[in-house]
């Protein structure tokens, strides 16, 4: 009998592994720890457990198994995330399967229908000669055409239209996938991509989301490049083309090459430089800043050298800068009069691979890069453009997160135009304000704690889970009614008893006191532990009598306003007990 889908993923991914290609994980003995990618905090809260194949954040109180990590970090539904680690796991999940049977899976079946239909066209099609031969201009090899999928878009107006309908794709669908546009007037409707060469956009997990496509005909009015308009599948501020190809390598050579739009990145992936990603024509944003940010914290830009300091470029870098990531900028050769040798990276490494390794040899730091151009250009004796080389470069050291990166910069800077540092930096503080509004990320929401109020509880069980030999002394007048958990007072009864944890809620509860077990307690020794079991015992008979008396100056405040003196008198000696 097959196995449960859900089940099946279980079995074939390790929690550990899942995680890991999302955030850093360090070694907590048996288990795992990091700092929690869900809410801001300083020191590592977040647990993984590799043997219950669970993770939970004692910060936020966030946890689960595999599947609520990924849809919690990549905002999917269950059906998504199913669907997500089935494809990644080699796992075909049967149509019928009722969780599935979502409206996002039927957007990402209707974009794979048509990367089929673009793609057979572009290979079988007589009428997509002129789309072959740009691509054999372009130096595309059939490796290279296969991989990615690359198609063609015919000219007619609903070609694409009729074949997904001929798919029992409905006309919304199509619409909500950015496939056809709908007439102003009538119920017509037409392909948005028509005489073009067509480049999928996929997700980090590798499924087609929206479509690049560049215009092989001159046409009146059309744009030369056509992206998919913002949809439920395709968010423009956090997709990256080509993450998905490229993150194994990122992550093994600790940096990523960042160029601008397809071509340049088919040209090198095809060359054989694989840890590479595009834009599409606009800035990066803080969200894709941080998706690149899961693999490495070098980032290379690679545009011609205009583009380093046009306006879109310098704003991907503040987000990069502000997001503590090492930027630095590949610029092409020039010839020795000063122009640019190759017009893009594309132009470069098909002309020579050898110019190509010399230029990412050669990468500056961001900074570096504009001092070198700002001190070629100032004239040390012209006050007016002394000033306008400082304010220049201010601006640009603002951007930096580190203090001690700006004090290296301030150092240079005063140096290079015989300024004082401290005139320096009374410049560069005076804009700071205004500066880190602009360029700092959106704040994210610090969580609070979910079971604050039993904490001490929870750090008092999970001190006998790790040291059971000491159960019995630091349990001595703990009673059952002094821990106001539900759960946790069914696991201390258990525990009294010497019985193992029973019924599903039980053993969550236990798996998660084992974590925190793990986290809290991984360094302390035999020797000192009863003196902190003990000082916990203590603590939960403090925090028991508290609550205690609280309870009973209630009744007795209750009590005496219905002149109940025989109850008060009761809640007098009671009170009385509690206080000694």
């Amino acid at each position: 009998m097959a196995l449960d889908p859900i089940e099946e993923i279980k079995t074939r991914f390790d929690i550990v592994d899942i995680i890991k290609e999302y955030i850093p994980l360090q070694n907590a003995g048996a288990n795992f720890r990091a700092r929690c990618p869900f809410h801001q905090e300083k020191s590592a809260s977040f647990m993984v457990s590799a043997s219950k194949q669970i993770w939970h954040c004692f910060g936020c109180g966030e946890g689960g198994d595999l599947f609520t990590f990924v849809m919690k970090h990549e905002s999917l539904q269950f059906g998504e995330a199913l669907r997500l680690l089935a494809q990644k796991a080699g796992i075909q999940l049967e149509s019928q399967d009722p969780r599935l049977k979502d409206e996002k899976s039927r957007l990402y079946d209707c974009m794979s229908a048509a990367v089929d239909f673009f793609h057979l066209g572009f290979l079988k099609s007589p009428r997509a000669l002129h789309a072959r031969e740009y691509a054999a201009k372009r130096g595309l090899s059939e490796d290279i055409i296969d991989e990615f999928k690359i198609g063609y878009a015919p000219g007619d107006e609903n070609l694409l239209y009729q074949y997904l309908l001929g798919k029992k794709f409905l006309a919304s669908e199509m619409l909500n996938c950015g496939l056809v546009l709908k007439r102003a007037q009538g119920y017509q409707y037409y392909d948005r991509f028509r005489n073009r060469l067509i480049v999928p956009i996929r997700n980090l997990h590798g499924a087609v989301v929206g479509f690049g496509g560049r215009l092989l005909e001159e046409i009146k009015d059309a744009p030369k490049y056509l992206n998919s308009p913002q949809t439920a599948l395709y968010d423009k501020s956090r997709i990256v083309f080509g993450l998905d190809k490229a993150k194994y390598e990122i992550r093994k050579t600790d940096e990523v090459i960042l160029v601008e739009g397809y071509m340049d990145f088919l040209a090198l992936y095809q060359a054989g430089i694989k840890h590479v990603v595009a834009t599409s024509g606009t800035a990066l944003t803080v969200e894709q800043i941080r998706l690149i940010k899961r693999f490495t914290s070098t980032l290379l830009f690679c545009f011609d050298s205009d583009a380093a300091g046009s306006q879109a470029t310098v704003r991907g870098i503040e987000h990069a800068l502000s997001e503590g990531m090492n930027v630095r900028i590949i610029e092409l050769p020039r010839t020795e009069d000063g122009v640019s040798k190759y017009k893009d990276p594309d132009d470069c490494i098909r002309a020579s691979k050898d110019d190509w390794a010399q230029a990412v040899k050669d990468a500056r730091s961001f900074v570096q890069f504009h001092f070198d151009r700002t001190m070629n250009t100032t004239v040390i004796t012209d006050g007016y453009a002394k000033r306008k080389a400082v304010h220049h470069m201010l601006g640009i050291i603002r951007l930096l997160a580190e203090r001690v990166e700006q004090d290296h910069w301030i150092k240079k800077l005063a140096q290079e135009l015989f300024l004082s540092e401290s005139v320096l930096w009374e410049e560069l503080t005076k804009g700071a304000k205004q500066a880190t509004q602009k360029i700092s990320p959106a704040p994210q929401k610090v969580a609070q704690p979910k079971e604050q109020g039993q904490s001490i509880q929870m750090l008092f069980l999970s001190f006998c889970i790790r040291f059971p030999s000491m159960c019995q002394e630091v349990m001595n007048d703990i009673d059952n009614e002094m821990i106001d958990h539900e759960l946790d007072k069914m696991v201390y009864e258990q525990f009294k008893n010497n019985q193992e944890p029973s019924g599903k809620e039980c053993e969550e509860r236990y798996n998660l006191l084992s974590l925190l077990a793990e986290k809290e307690y991984e360094f302390l020794s035999e020797k000192n532990a009863l003196e902190i079991g003990l000082q916990l015992a203590d603590k939960i008979r403090d925090e028991y009598r508290k609550r205690k008396i609280d309870e009973l100056q209630t009744l007795m405040a209750d009590a005496e306003r219905t002149n109940n003196s025989e109850a008060v008198q009761r809640y007098t000696q009671e009170f009385s007990k509690l206080k000694h």
